[in-house]
């Protein structure tokens, strides 16, 4: 029977079966997993500690590095056979990776191979840490109001500006219902530049048949069994947080993340001004099909 870290286990040996191939992207190795682009990424950096991009790119160089101190192959064949197009982008990232660029590289005696990225260990991949305990609750369909805008793992820097141009509109959303907010996490199909796209919404509760103001945006969340985690830091560091749920309390369990969105979920415990407090995670989960 297969567990939580089979989609990994797929995907990496996609990865290593497919170094050479320049085509080799993230929508292509998140079909190999069965996820979606957006769940693949999260899943696969909270399971190995890199992105799925920056893996295959420390994996490459460090073939080509080892290439070059043991073969007499081309610089040009060396970077062909490692996944890069043209020389010239084997150079440029291997100048940014080991400081030096590769005809150096190879002729310096001196030079050693330093940061060796070897293959993951996949038959033997675990938690990294104590697994999570979140609370499991079934929540009833539910329907929000927000402002909303699509980023990837490299723009989330951006959310908080949302939250700022949101915040003044907070208490005026026709049909609101309390003061509670949720950051919405709404995941696409989309990848964009190599990064897997979601749609993240400010919003809050609202009446189901509620109008919607200009420039917002409605959403309705299905009924869900969830389960719920507790971020008690500073709002800066919840990527992290989540990247922990995604990489080693989903595998550990036989759950996988269910149809509908993520969320977080914003009262009276959470503060503002000082960016602290409590913030609940709500992710739908499900029962693996073969658990």
């Amino acid at each position: 029977m297969s567990d939580g870290y089979e989609p990994i286990r797929r995907a990496l040996a996609h990865i290593e079966g497919n170094l050479d191939d320049p085509a080799l992207n993230l929508a292509e190795i998140a079909r190999e997993a069965c996820l979606s682009p957006w769940h693949f990424h999260r899943v696969f950096t909270g399971t190995v500690g890199e992105t799925p991009i920056t893996y295959v790119r420390k994996r490459r160089l460090s073939e080509g590095a080892k290439k070059l101190k043991r073969e007499t192959s081309t610089v040009l064949d060396i970077a062909l056979a490692c996944g890069f197009d043209s020389q010239a982008a084997f150079t440029r990232a291997f100048r940014a990776h080991y400081g030096v660029p590769p005809v150096t590289f190879r002729r310096d005696v001196h030079l050693t191979i330093n940061r060796v990225y070897e293959p993951i260990d996949a038959a033997n991949l675990r938690p990294r840490g104590a697994v999570m305990e979140p609370k499991m609750i079934e929540k009833p369909a539910f329907t929000v109001v927000g402002l909303a805008k699509e980023f990837t793992p490299e723009t989330t820097k951006e959310i908080p500006q949302l939250w700022t141009e949101f915040g003044p509109r907070i208490g005026s959303i026709p049909g609101q219902k309390g003061f509670h907010c949720f950051g919405m996490c709404v995941e696409a199909e989309k990848v964009v530049d190599g990064q897997p796209c979601f749609t993240y919404a400010a919003c809050v509760e609202v009446d189901p048949d509620a109008e919607v103001p200009d420039g917002l945006a409605k959403f309705q969340v299905p009924a869900a069994r969830y389960a719920v985690f507790t971020f008690d830091d500073h709002i800066s560091r919840i990527s992290g947080f989540i990247d922990r749920i995604f990489g080693e309390w989903f595998p550990a369990t036989g759950l996988t993340r269910a149809t509908g969105p993520d969320f977080e979920y914003y009262d009276h415990r959470w503060n503002p001004q000082t960016g602290t407090g409590e913030v609940d995670y709500y992710i739908p989960v499900e029962l693996l099909q073969d658990a």
